[in-house]
């Protein structure tokens, strides 16, 4: 990839692309300063943005490429376990990305905002790594940061870590243990709207989940996420005063079955709901609108209901598309 960038992020993708794949291009076309990389099996016949690159490459490859860097065999049998290898990422593909200056790695169930405006206000050049979870963190592109993995700090070694089939979340905690014990300077302000996982609330609401000091973003009755030209918000009604909060990224884990219903090449902005994405077609918002997109009920159990009705009706359409393909 020919481009005057210095920073660039990694992902590894095995199998089949999801359905949704081509709005997480749309969002990393819209971030022109980065390069993107994807490493992996999964065919992609559309046409890619300018600064994003797929590159070929088995799960055996890149197990043989970490054992390379690190000089000891490795466990990496399933693509999950990719999770733990993220910090080495920069190493294992380092004949691709040495003439950046940071390099980051990144997930698929995510759809990016304008991430180098965030970098650029919180000063990046000041940490040797900026954010500290697996969906996405940026490093210093120097062997010194490699190395600090090697360092005392987390309850399980990396040798453990990378030598074994379990996933330790290596990329979080671990990597996190290891920056706290030795002082080591990361950003760990919370940038980005992490969507709490379908199991716990069917609507889109921020997680609750605490990440290092950083208390969790406050959730409303009437809130709805929305990407637009490049950038992602949260927008709100606080009482009766209407607000909207820019994000650097939106994560929402463990939802596979998400909708796409509109052609991603023609629409500027959508919203991002609990069945997947929906054309943003008006302007003004309302607090009927948000209900509709992002329900609340004060029904007991509303939310566990929706999350069974969703979950089966993923299951089924895997079942009929199955046996269409039969």
């Amino acid at each position: 990839m020919s481009s005057n960038n210095t920073i660039c992020v990694i992902g590894t993708y095995f199998g089949q692309f999801n359905n949704y794949f081509s709005l997480w291009l749309k969002s990393c076309a819209y971030n022109p300063k980065i390069d993107f990389y994807i490493f992996g099996d999964a065919e992609y016949k559309g046409v890619l943005p300018q600064n994003v690159r797929i590159e070929y490459m088995t799960l055996e490859t890149v197990k043989l490429r970490a054992e390379k860097y690190l000089g000891f065999k490795v466990s990496l049998e399933r693509p999950y376990k990719c999770c733990d290898f993220k910090p080495i990422y920069g190493a294992i593909f380092g004949d691709y990305i040495s003439s950046y200056e940071y390099w980051g790695h990144c997930d698929f169930d995510m759809i990016f905002g304008d991430i180098f405006s965030f970098l650029e206000k919180n000063n990046y050049h000041a940490y040797d790594r900026f954010f500290n979870l697996g969906h996405l963190s940026f490093y210093r592109n120097i062997p010194k940061v490699f190395n600090y993995l090697k360092l005392d700090g987390s309850l399980v070694d990396y040798r453990t870590v990378f030598s074994t089939p379990k996933n330790f979340a290596f990329d979080e905690v671990g990597l996190n243990q290891i920056y706290i014990k030795n002082k080591l300077p990361f950003f760990t302000k919370r940038l980005f709207a992490d969507i709490s996982e379908p199991e716990r609330h069917y609507r889109f609401k921020h997680s609750q989940y605490c990440y290092i000091n950083e208390p969790p973003f406050e959730n409303y009755k009437y809130q709805i996420f929305y990407w637009e030209k490049g950038k992602v918000f949260c927008a709100f009604f606080n009482e009766d005063k209407f607000s909207a909060q820019e994000f650097c990224y939106i994560h929402f884990k463990h939802r596979p079955n998400f909708r796409v219903e509109f052609d991603f090449n023609k629409i500027n902005s959508f919203y991002i709901t609990p069945i997947g994405f929906v054309e943003r077609e008006q302007e003004i918002f309302t607090k009927e609108l948000v209900q509709k997109l992002n329900p609340i009920s004060h029904i007991p159990f509303y939310e566990c209901f929706e999350f069974l009705k969703w979950k089966l009706k993923g299951r089924f359409e895997t079942i009929l598309n199955f046996s269409k393909k039969m």
